[in-house]
């Protein structure tokens, strides 16, 4: 009960937090390059990766 009453007290303050921090988050570039194609030898791989920006390769000069 306690808790649904802190919540409700502090949304104001959570929601200009999230305003905030949409506002001043920096965005960064994506990688240029294909999106998709096929590098190497040997049987299929799957892989799972988490997350916007590692999933786009922020950070890399290129997509290869």
């Amino acid at each position: 009960m306690l808790d649904h009453a802190v919540r409700i007290l502090l949304f104001p303050v959570l929601v200009a937090q999230g305003a905030f921090v949409r506002r001043s988050a920096l965005h960064l570039a994506d990688p240029s390059g294909r999106r998709d194609g096929v590098s190497g030898q040997g049987p299929d791989l799957r892989l799972l990766i988490i997350g916007d920006s590692s999933a786009v390769g922020v950070g890399t000069s290129h997509q290869e």
